[in-house]
């Protein structure tokens, strides 16, 4: 099983990419050789036991970061912007995520990222796939809810959007100004999502280019 696919679901989790190396180090190391199920397994399970109880950050705070007045970015060349705006999407997308509970949050990247069926989900979380159904509704409206009201990527009139935002996502640290080499081409501004469920499977998030496990792939 390609480790990029476990990164990307760790780094959804964590919002963090030497967690999400840590968590699929061990996953790995865990299973050696272990067939793609037995491993997602590995890793959600360590996911679900090890993450904090409660949401890493609030959705308030994740406003009083990014939701100040527009910015500008004229003095970035047009390459330069075009990887940032593509690194905002990503984090802020992925930040927003961690403003969930670990337990829906999870549901939701397991179920909705990585195509896992409910009753698949429940053997991998240890519960009735009825109580996956539950965590995974509370994932959908929460993201729903806080999105729709402000993402661009929803809905082409709301104010945030990553060019406006840009400035103040560099100013306050938000995202690095020598973003990971994204993908060559214009998904920071991509399509408008029919639901949080669409918008997160067509996020593209790749492993950075230090990232390297030691371990057979």
């Amino acid at each position: 099983m390609p480790t990029d696919t476990l990164h990307r679901l760790a780094y959804l989790a964590t919002a963090d990419h030497d967690q999400a190396n840590d968590f699929v180090r061990r996953a790995l190391a865990t299973n050696p050789g272990g067939e793609r199920s037995e491993l997602v397994t590995e890793l959600m399970r360590l996911l679900q036991n090890e993450l904090h109880r409660t949401a890493q950050e609030s959705f308030d705070e994740l406003d009083q970061i990014l939701r100040e007045d527009l910015t500008t970015s004229d003095q970035l060349t047009t390459r330069t912007r075009h990887d940032l705006l593509w690194e905002l999407k990503r984090t802020c997308l992925v930040r927003t995520l961690g403003c969930i509970s670990p337990s829906p949050r999870l549901a939701f990247i397991l179920c909705d990222v990585y195509g896992a069926t409910l009753d698949e989900a429940g053997a991998i979380f240890q519960v009735r796939p009825a109580a996956v159904r539950v965590r995974l509704t509370r994932a959908r409206a929460v993201l729903r809810d806080y999105l729709e009201q402000r993402c661009v990527h929803f809905d082409p009139d709301n104010f945030c959007t990553c060019t406006g935002r840009l400035g103040i996502a560099l100013r306050k640290d938000f995202i690095s100004s020598d973003p990971v080499h994204p993908t060559p081409d214009n998904s920071h501004r991509g399509r408008r999502a029919r639901s949080p469920s669409d918008l997160y499977a067509h996020l593209p998030i790749i492993q950075p280019p230090d990232f390297h496990l030691g371990l057979s792939t």
